[in-house]
């Protein structure tokens, strides 16, 4: 008895065997109580940061279980969110474990989007046929999609809010934006894309403020020194340079998973990030390692949009002046750029591209 694939007509469908055996605390997925079912979900890429949303209904104590699923069947997956078309906002987003996520705010946006786009056919066509340079990008030929059932109808204002001026990249550009719901943050969030292909979108998030900003004591093992500690309403980060003592441990991976395990828990964080932050580079490089303890997760992230805005808010602060940094992550660049005044913004910059739809 296991979960497995079934191929049907070309079609990618995700069966639960027997999901009562499943889910029991011995296969260590949690006890949820679900019947058979098809999951919808979409593969999503923001800057490496590979992502999985949930289109179906799945209840909150049962997300975790889920996620552990799709993380399981696809390996690259780093975070699983779970959307919703229908409510006040026109996207809700709930990060498995309730964590904030801007890679995942920018894939929530950029997947409303190819749902519902009411300016172009290219995104996901009235039939449900995925047409274009989005097949060959899907891990499943001949793959078929469909708008959730639940979807609340498009309404031209203020679902999408129409068009507005913004600076992507290196000109402005009339780009759409999406205002969403997203877990870890009480207020909502404001997204703007601009499409560069049929599946892929160039992005900013404007991104939480931050609740505080200053130096904190901490040790592991034998090290023991101070971190600035970036602190967030769904998730804190650490900004880790080379002249700190606990650099090293970017070239220790399990004494770094240990490390963050037990900073988050003494600081009673709903996730954390270690952003090792080298700006020696010509190109400033950020390595991100993020904890979630409501799906214990520990992931050596290809990027990290919070923690490259903490890492912009942090330097903002430290100089008093606005800042605009790129900073080479595994997965590609991501642009940061933060006013330190009261009530600044702080915008992310990044592209996200679909992978694929299940189904």
């Amino acid at each position: 008895k296991q979960m497995h694939w079934r191929f049907l007509s070309g079609q990618n469908w995700l069966f639960l065997s027997d999901p009562e055996w499943l889910f029991q605390p011995g296969a260590n997925m949690g006890n949820i109580s679900m019947h058979t079912e098809q999951l919808r979900y979409c593969i999503l890429d923001p800057t490496g940061n590979i992502t999985a949303l949930v289109e179906s209904s799945v209840g909150e104590k049962d997300q975790p279980a889920v996620a552990a699923l799709i993380m399981q069947q696809h390996p690259s997956v780093e975070q699983v969110g779970f959307v919703q078309y229908h409510g006040e906002y026109p996207v809700c987003l709930r990060m498995a474990g309730g964590e904030f996520c801007g890679n995942a705010s920018m894939s929530a946006a950029a997947l409303f989007l190819f749902r519902h786009s009411p300016y172009s056919g290219a995104a996901v066509s009235s039939s449900p046929e995925v047409s274009g340079s989005a097949v060959s990008a899907l891990k499943t030929s001949a793959l078929t999609v469909s708008v959730p059932e639940a979807s609340a109808p498009i309404v031209p204002n203020p679902v999408v809010s129409g068009t507005k001026a913004f600076t992507l990249g290196s000109s402005g550009s009339e780009c759409q934006s999406v205002l969403l719901r997203v877990s870890g943050t009480p207020d909502p969030v404001n997204v703007c894309l601009k499409r560069l292909s049929e599946d892929r979108f160039e992005g900013c998030v404007t991104m939480p403020p931050a609740l505080n900003i200053e130096k904190h004591p901490f040790t592991f093992q034998a090290l023991s020194g101070m971190l600035p500690l970036v602190l967030m309403e769904g998730i804190s980060h650490l900004i880790i340079e080379p002249d700190s003592v606990f650099f090293s441990l970017k070239d220790k991976r399990p004494e770094a998973e240990a490390a963050i395990r037990t900073w988050c828990h003494a600081l009673g964080a709903k996730g954390l990030g270690l952003m090792f932050l080298d700006r020696r580079r010509s190109v400033p490089a950020l390595i991100p390692l993020v904890y979630i303890p409501g799906g214990d997760t520990v992931f050596w992230e290809n990027s990290c949009a919070s923690g490259t805005s903490a890492a912009g808010m942090y330097l903002a602060q430290k100089t008093g002046f606005p800042l605009s940094l790129s900073l080479q992550e595994p997965g590609g660049i991501l642009r940061v750029e933060s006013d330190p005044v009261p009530d600044g913004e702080t915008c992310l910059y990044g592209q996200v591209q679909l992978i694929s739809l299940h189904p």
